[in-house]
């Protein structure tokens, strides 16, 4: 028993040097859980849309990467073949209440007394729009953004915006257009062109990584992470020494 008293304040010692590198590690893990999840969340919503999309029984792309006019990599969430022309569509898996206008760079998303700021999607889906017209310009190209379920807007809607209940509603006056015959060709171009190989994506991870840096949550993650191994160096080291 003695032995053990004895020992105490080297056990003591060992807790509070290596503590700080255990706290900084988990907080780390959490936050690249955190971007793992959202990352999940955006494929579900896409999922779901896929689901919607098949229902219309039109020929659609999902998750595919074109060239974005300025020697990038642009990727879309769907490309819908529709009779007069193409249609590509933004899926946004959000929840809680969401307030935006077509002319405002950026739109609030609120979680009962929390207040988030998102880029405005109608800007970035016009992103891929250009991309395909830039492609296919021989037909005419719109676009659409889609909302799951978990959303609700404060106020109207934009034009050109839709819930995933509402989708196919919303979509009937395109649905309704005159066949434009230069559309089937358009749409074999495009199969031919969008790509869905690793190369491509990590290709345009990189892209993103380069023009606008990691996720901040990501970032931080990843630097509690290193943090963590530089404190347990430093403890290995010290314990070394003595």
């Amino acid at each position: 028993m003695s032995a053990l008293f004895n020992k105490l304040p080297s056990l003591v010692t060992i807790f509070l040097l290596w503590s700080p590198a255990l706290l900084l590690a988990e907080l780390g893990r959490r936050l690249l859980r955190q971007c793992h999840i959202r990352r999940q969340r955006g494929s579900e919503g896409e999922r779901q849309v896929a689901a919607a999309l098949k229902r219309l029984r039109r020929p659609v792309l999902h998750d595919i990467l074109i060239t974005d006019g300025r020697g990038g990599l642009t990727q879309i969430d769907h490309v819908l073949h529709m009779p007069g022309g193409l249609l590509a569509l933004e899926t946004k898996n959000y929840r809680g209440d969401i307030l935006g206008h077509a002319d405002a760079a950026h739109w609030t998303q609120r979680l009962g007394t929390r207040r988030f700021s998102l880029p405005n999607p109608l800007w970035q889906n016009a992103g891929h729009v250009r991309a395909l017209q830039r492609l296919l310009p021989d037909v005419p190209v719109w676009g659409w953004v889609v909302f799951t379920d978990r959303a609700r807007f404060i106020d109207e809607r934009p034009e050109g915006v839709s819930s995933l209940a509402e989708l196919s509603a919303d979509l009937r006056p395109l649905l309704a257009l005159p066949v434009n015959a230069r559309v089937a060709s358009a749409w074999r171009r495009l199969r031919q062109a969008a790509r869905r190989d690793r190369a491509a994506r990590r290709a345009h991870l990189a892209q993103l990584r380069q023009r606008h840096g990691r996720d901040r949550h990501e970032r931080l993650g990843l630097l509690l992470l290193a943090s963590a191994g530089i404190w347990t160096g430093a403890v290995a080291v010290l314990a070394l020494l003595r």
